[in-house]
């Protein structure tokens, strides 16, 4: 069962998986009974949740004795490069909006707080596992950099779409120049580092 807020992600799903079962819901309340699913599985997903505990919780409801949790997070931009180089440019040249607050709980949230909040969500600390997964993206043109961006993240896309036309310039330029730092050869590399974190209902 796949379920997701945005009816048009579903229409999605359905285009590419005609197989799989799909639902639209609220991650913080999920529309099933306790106890009926041996896995939850949600990739980036919690970052979208307004209070990931209240999702995470969910998650345990819905799980029987013995299932498991696993979702995959980003690390905060002190442990991210691409992350910190577009924060760095917003903060100094730009706004962080109202409609994007959204974005500031999970995206500064460290290993040990995730811990803490799915440990508070149900599952034994004993239980909780966190793995440090990175990867490159690569690329061959800085021009490229924002776009794959806004196309990879909603949030990400929701900042730098609601900047002004001038602040959105001089983000980009200090992105441009920030990336030059991470050019080898005829491309960039910039590391993406994610959590994936593990929990099981005991």
């Amino acid at each position: 069962m796949c379920l997701d807020a945005a009816q048009g992600m579903i229409e999605e799903g359905r285009r590419r998986c005609s197989d799989l079962q799909y639902c639209c819901g609220d991650a913080t309340r999920l529309p099933f009974g306790d106890g009926i699913f041996d896995a939850v599985v949600a990739n980036f997903g919690i970052p979208h949740v307004a209070v990931p505990v209240r999702g995470l919780r969910e998650s345990w409801r819905v799980l029987r004795r013995g299932g498991r949790l696993g979702f995959t997070v980003w690390a905060p931009p002190s442990e991210n490069t691409w992350a910190k180089i577009i924060f760095g440019a917003v903060s100094k040249f730009g706004t962080i909006l109202q409609t994007s607050e959204r974005l500031a709980p999970s995206a500064t949230i460290d290993r040990s707080t995730w811990v803490r909040l799915t440990q508070i969500s149900g599952y034994p600390v004993e239980a909780i596992r966190v793995k440090t997964v990175t990867r490159h993206i690569r690329i061959k043109d800085s021009a490229d950099f924002l776009p794959l961006i806004m196309g990879g993240t909603v949030l990400m896309r929701e900042v730098l779409e609601n900047q002004s036309p001038d602040a959105r310039a001089m983000i980009e330029h200090s992105v441009k120049c920030a990336l030059e730092q991470h050019r080898i050869g005829k491309e960039f590399s910039l590391p993406a580092t994610a959590y994936l974190v593990s929990a099981q209902k005991l």
